[in-house]
């Protein structure tokens, strides 16, 4: 009928994706792969936070019994 519909850019942020968008974020997120070298390197410098936090909590409870 040839009316003209103006959005806001609020109103414009609530509507859904089109799908050229969603095409371009699914090519961002596999051009962001991780390799499994990257990965096993993270879950290391992860166990070593660990260990390292929970040596400082048995230190600092065995401070706290004194």
């Amino acid at each position: 009928d040839g009316d003209l519909v103006v959005l806001t850019e609020k109103q414009e942020g609530k509507r859904p994706p089109s799908e050229q968008q969603r095409k371009s974020a699914e090519t961002d997120l596999s051009t962001a792969s991780v390799t499994n070298a990257e990965l096993a390197a993270l879950i290391a410098a992860l166990k070593q936070t660990t260990e390292a936090l929970q040596g400082q909590n048995r230190r600092m409870d065995e401070q706290n019994r004194r």
